[in-house]
């Protein structure tokens, strides 16, 4: 059954001040599991997820989308770091459960997200 969503666009995570979209669902008892979803190859592509993310929310979970570059020097991996310690220090405040925090991506953020340790 889908439940409303909330969506707090444009939340600065790391040093470096990169945006980050949060979808959560709103109604559901307890923490909600959580999914940090990166983009594909485009930089700062954090909208292009929006209809994926709002579908998982809709479902129970709180979904976090950050911007990121993989044409920086570093292929971006800064960014994608960033983004991961933004979410373990500041899930539970988002209405999260830390304990249930999956990782995944599209496209070149898939791959990232597979080849991140």
């Amino acid at each position: 059954m889908a439940t409303e969503v909330v969506v707090t666009a444009g939340l600065r995570y790391g040093p470096g001040g990169k945006l980050m979209d949060v979808y959560r669902p709103t109604g559901t008892p307890g923490p909600a599991p959580v999914v940090l979803l990166w983009h594909g190859r485009g930089p700062d592509e954090r909208d292009v997820l929006a209809p994926v993310a709002r579908a998982a929310a809709e479902l129970g979970v709180l979904v976090l989308v950050p911007d990121w570059r993989p044409d920086a020097p570093d292929g971006g991996r800064t960014h994608l770091m960033e983004s991961a310690a933004f979410v373990r220090q500041r899930v539970a405040g988002l209405g999260g459960d830390p304990g249930r925090v999956v990782l995944a991506g599209w496209s070149r953020g898939g791959k990232a997200a597979v080849g991140s340790r």
